[in-house]
Order: structure tokens, then C-alpha cells, then sequence
């Protein structure tokens, strides 16, 4: 038994871990013994693909249509407790509820003799952000789109009269979709925990007094302490998301769960630009954020909207901070003034943006000799910036457009670059149909594809196509080696003829 972190009083607490904890329950049913299993000649039990403390998912064939699916088991433990077992029937109830692309769906719910509870879920092929975020950083387009995707299913939900409760980024799934700029979207996941209106008596409600159900390092302290919950406590788990993806952090950690309750309830979260690599995040994003750790609910973004819309006045300034961040690779970040915008320039313009006290347009002076002039090719405004800064204080000259049809305008009436940068999936054009258009108007220069995508079969065909690849979150460094690699003309030296 342990002790509320508030009253000192004894207090159950079940399924509360610290980060990364999984030592919760022994597992049944999720260590392959029900392989091969057809669970009411149906779905066939082909891998398993998660566990956690409620059981076990497997990636399941449907046996009589052509298609394959999650299915979800508890562990066997739990199939004979009620409270249990009426949460894993919540879970049903709640993504029921929902209609939206971001909240992942399920197909079929039943009992089975052997395999106990079950549901089918639509099968994701992917990462969750937590692992996604174990990699580095993200660019500051998939900080964005992760954020506008979880309000989107996090406001459906609500709308819906569901709390989710447990957000958090092992339950923010990035599902594979070549249709995006980023090469995924948002699935929100486990809706287990969530709280949702129901009329009185109803069966799904359940009886937690004295328990607390969760996750204790992105618990919002009106769960802890048994108070009321809402939207707002989404919100403050959606707060803790942000925080992490910004600074690679949570605002607070232990290994103690109930010591991160302790936090939780009594202690100021730091501003996210303190912690980690979030020395970029700009005082206007500190105060977002804050704003969304309030301790108490009334102090909050009244909603995941309200949330969204306060992103989208201090994205722009996010945005240039951002870039700004990875002009000086290894170095100590550089920031741009606050005068410095990241504004597309006309075809033929060039674009400058003030660094470290001086124009990088202006930073290739350095090098003798002409400048070699690049294309950037990116309908994402940071990302123009950010190539361009990396560009010129290597030496190159650079022409941004935000546009194929503007790139294929841009090369019509200009005199041939020396080089093209690009990105993979703009809005109605994929990056190698833009390859093919650019090489039948006679362009035979180098071309440069950056990407977040990570798709091996992408990767190698644009490869095997005779263009580079750089990934944008992991080595735009090594753009210029790329370009250099390719035949385009070091800063200094002769530019080739132009025609």
C-alpha cells in the first residue's frame, strides 16, 4: 500500500509507473504462446507487436477478407478482475465515440474461451514519438504537425464528451503516410483511462476512489489529488507532451512514481528553453507551455483549440529560432534578431536573414571569387529558411521558392542555377515527378532532395534517380558536401557556364 503524496493517507495506487517503466505485471498471452491461435474463425494471431501491463497486441490476418489487424488481449490476470475488465470495455466505448483520422479505430470487440477480452484495431506501421523522440530532435514542421494533429483528435474526443487522460508520447503513434509532407500522421492511441459523460448508473462508470490510474510523470495534479477532470486535463498532459518534444525532456523526473506525484501537485514545472536541447524555444513558446502546466485548471488554455491557436500566433517566431539553432551545427546555437524574418523571396530575388550580427545573404563575401547560386525548393517557410542560412554561411548564393509550378517558373525565365535543393512531397507533387519535369526543360545539374522522411525505398530511389538525399532532421550539415559531391561548384571557384 502506498501513501498519498498530498494527505499522507494510505492510497492504492494502481497503474502508475515512472517513464519507461515496465515492470508493471507479468505478461500471459503475450510471450507467443497463442501463435497460430484463430480467435473466432477469424482473426489469426500471426506476431506480437506490444506489450504492457494490460497484455499483449498482436498483428493479427484476417482469415476470410485480405487484411491484417491489431488485435489487443488483457493479460489473464486481469480478465477476472471487473474493474479491469470494464476499463477494457471503456476503451471500446470511448474510440467508439470518436470520428476523426487522428484517433486510431476499432473494427471488433468479443470474448474468446482461450484468448479472453479482445479488440481489433486498425494495424499502424510506424513509431510512437516516443521512440521517434529517442532519435533527436524534431524539425520544427513535425513539432508543429504532432501538435495540430493531437488537438485535432484530443478536440474530437472532447467534443465527443471523452477525456482521454493518459497522453502522453508513447501513446502518439506516427503512422506511415506518403500522402504528407513529413511522411506520417498522427494516431492517438489507449484511450484505457479515458473519462467520459455517461449517464448515472451506467456500467462503464467506474469506481476509483482511492485509486490513481495513469501515467505519473505527465499527470495533471487534479487527477492526483482526486479533483475534478475535464479538458483542462488534457490540456496539462498535453502541456507535458509539448515540453518534451521542444526540449527532450519531461518538466519533471524521478524514477519514484510517487515522487513525481509530489511534483505534480507542489512544484513549478522549469520553462522548457532551461531543459535539455530546448535552449532555442523562444520566451514566447516558455510562456505557452507554462501556461499549459498551470497547477490549477482555472490558470489553463480553457481547451486543446485554445491551445492550437496561441501555437499558431508564436509559431512564426518559433520558427526562425528554430533554424537559427542549427546554422552553427555543433556550436552554441545562434539566434537570429527578433527583426529577422524568414519571408519568401519573388523568383530571381535573392532572400537574406541577419545571424550572428551579420547578413547571411551577404556572409558568402568571405569567399573570393563568384557565388554559386542554389534553387531551395520547400513549401515549409522554416525549412526555406533553414537551408538557406546552412547554404550561405557555406558560401552559396540562394533563390528560395515555396512551389514546383514556381521552381518550373523560376528556371524558365532565369539563367540555369548551380544547383537545386528540394523536398520530397510538396502539396500535389512528389519530389522525383518534380525531378522528371525540371530534366525535360534541359536542367542536368545537381539536385538535392531534403526530407524528414526516413523510407529506405524512398531514399533509394531517389538515390538510383542520380539526385542526393540529406535527411532534415538528422544531417543538414552534410547538404553541402551532397551539392559538392555532386558537381556543384565550391564557393570561390569557376561556376560552369550557364546557358
Amino acid at each position: 500500500m502506498k501513501h498519498c503524496p498530498v494527505c499522507g493517507a494510505a492510497r492504492l495506487v494502481v497503474r502508475l509507473a515512472a517513464r519507461g517503466d515496465k515492470k508493471l505485471l507479468a505478461l500471459d498471452g503475450g510471450d507467443g504462446a497463442l501463435l497460430g491461435y484463430v480467435i473466432e474463425d477469424r482473426y489469426r494471431l500471426d506476431e506480437v507487436i506490444g506489450k504492457g501491463g494490460f497484455g499483449a497486441v498482436y498483428r493479427a490476418q484476417h482469415t476470410r477478407i485480405p487484411m491484417e489487424v491489431a488485435v489487443k488481449m488483457m493479460h489473464q490476470a486481469g480478465r477476472s478482475d471487473e474493474a479491469s475488465v470494464a476499463r477494457f470495455k471503456q476503451e471500446v466505448r470511448a474510440v467508439a465515440r470518436i470520428r476523426n483520422p487522428h484517433v486510431i479505430e476499432v473494427f471488433d470487440f468479443g470474448y474468446d474461451e482461450r484468448a479472453g477480452y479482445f479488440i481489433v484495431m486498425q494495424l499502424l506501421k510506424g513509431q510512437s514519438l516516443w521512440q521517434r523522440l529517442a532519435r533527436g530532435a524534431l524539425t520544427i514542421t513535425e513539432v508543429h504537425e504532432v501538435l495540430k494533429q493531437t488537438v485535432s483528435a484530443l478536440d474530437a474526443a472532447h467534443q465527443a464528451g471523452v477525456i482521454h487522460r493518459d497522453v502522453k508520447s508513447e501513446n502518439v503513434f506516427l503512422a506511415r503516410d506518403s500522402t504528407t509532407a513529413t511522411g506520417w500522421s498522427v494516431k492517438l492511441l489507449d484511450f484505457g483511462l479515458a473519462s467520459m459523460r455517461l449517464d448515472v448508473g451506467d456500467p462503464a462508470q467506474l469506481a476509483t476512489r482511492g485509486c490513481v490510474f495513469g501515467t505519473a510523470a505527465s499527470m495533471a495534479p487534479e487527477v492526483v489529488s482526486g479533483g475534478k477532470i475535464d479538458a483542462r486535463t488534457d490540456v496539462y498532459s498535453l502541456g507535458v507532451l509539448l515540453f518534451e518534444i521542444l526540449s527532450g525532456k519531461g518538466p519533471f523526473l524521478s524514477d519514484d512514481p510517487n515522487e513525481l506525484l509530489r511534483q505534480q501537485l507542489h512544484e513549478l514545472p522549469p520553462p522548457p528553453s532551461t531543459v535539455g536541447y530546448g535552449e532555442w524555444v523562444p520566451a514566447a513558446v516558455d510562456s505557452l507551455v507554462l501556461a499549459m502546466l498551470a497547477k490549477d485548471p482555472g490558470q489553463r488554455p480553457a481547451s486543446v483549440g485554445e491551445v492550437l491557436q496561441r501555437w499558431l500566433a508564436v509559431q512564426p517566431a518559433a520558427s526562425e529560432a528554430w533554424a537559427a539553432r542549427f546554422v552553427g551545427g555543433e556550436r552554441e546555437p545562434i539566434h537570429p534578431p527578433a527583426d529577422a524574418k524568414a519571408t519568401p523571396a519573388a523568383p530571381g530575388q535573392t532572400e537574406s536573414a541577419t545571424v550572428e550580427g551579420m547578413s547571411v545573404g551577404n556572409a558568402a563575401q568571405a569567399f573570393a571569387g563568384p557565388l554559386p547560386r542554389i534553387l531551395v525548393i520547400d513549401d515549409d517557410e522554416a525549412m526555406r529558411y533553414l537551408v538557406r542560412a546552412v547554404l550561405q554561411v557555406g558560401g552559396w548564393d540562394c533563390v528560395t521558392v515555396d512551389s514546383a509550378p514556381a521552381a518550373i517558373e523560376y528556371l524558365m525565365q532565369n539563367a540555369w542555377p548551380d544547383g537545386i535543393v528540394a523536398d520530397v512531397l510538396m502539396p500535389g507533387v512528389r519530389g522525383l515527378d518534380l525531378l522528371t519535369n525540371i530534366r525535360k526543360i534541359g536542367y542536368t545539374g545537381p539536385v538535392v532532395f531534403c526530407s524528414s522522411l526516413t523510407s529506405k525505398a524512398i531514399r533509394a530511389e531517389i538515390l538510383a534517380s542520380g539526385a542526393g538525399f540529406v535527411n532534415k532532421s538528422e544531417d543538414i550539415q552534410s547538404l553541402t558536401e551532397e551539392l559538392l559531391r555532386l558537381g556543384a561548384p565550391r564557393p570561390g571557384s569557376q561556376k560552369r557556364e550557364r546557358i
